[in-house]
């Protein structure tokens, strides 16, 4: 049940716990101080699929921020988040960007998962006219040839199979921005998935 809502958005940090995992950066792709918030983020998105509705609840935080709570549930099971997001957008021209890390609310299991995730996952978005979210998650390996082949700083591990397990980007925001801005999403960002905002009825009075 929870294998396409991994991949959507929500549960797909915690992956960070274990051995591979999207590639995490520890620089965002803009300043969080020149920040502003997408407020069309705002609200609550689903996705339905094989009798499973994935929500994510997208809320203000701060002046600039928002915060991610995922829930997963069908007529037989649910499984709301361990862990709470929080997110704040980047405009590269015609491309935007949610710099997602993990949200503090336990510091005791916060320090376990900060060990393991210490900066920034990707999340490529846009927001249709007709109320549909895009989003497209970086990869599991994601950047890992672009620093291979010295175009980005950072570090890559891999196993004795010489499979990539992990990406840490270390390089500069001005350096991730010229290279987001232009690059092919296809090599580092997993494909589309599509969420539909829930528009809460007009109260009549």
């Amino acid at each position: 049940m929870k294998i396409l809502f991994e991949l959507a958005l929500g549960l797909i940090f915690t992956t960070i716990l274990a051995s591979c995992g999207p590639a995490v950066s520890v620089s965002p792709v803009s300043s969080p101080l020149e920040a502003k918030r997408d407020e069309r983020l705002v609200g609550v998105w689903v996705q339905e699929e094989n009798g499973v509705k994935n929500f994510l609840h997208f809320a203000p935080r701060g002046t600039n921020r928002i915060k991610i709570f995922p829930i997963s549930h069908s007529e037989k099971d649910s499984d709301g988040a361990s862990l709470i997001y929080e997110l704040f957008s980047s405009e590269l021209g015609d491309r935007r960007f949610m710099n997602v890390k993990l949200h503090s609310v336990n510091e005791q299991k916060d320090a376990e998962v900060t060990r393991n995730w210490p900066g920034y996952i990707f999340v490529w978005y846009e927001v249709t006219k007709d109320n549909v979210l895009r989003i497209r998650i970086v990869k599991e390996g994601g950047f890992a040839k672009t620093i291979d082949a010295g175009k980005l700083e950072g570090e890559v591990v891999r196993n004795e199979e010489k499979k990539v397990i992990g990406v840490k980007v270390e390089a500069t925001i001005d350096k991730l921005a010229a290279y987001l801005s232009k690059s092919d999403l296809d090599d580092d960002f997993n494909k589309v998935i599509e969420f539909r905002k829930m528009i809460e009825p007009e109260v009549k009075k």
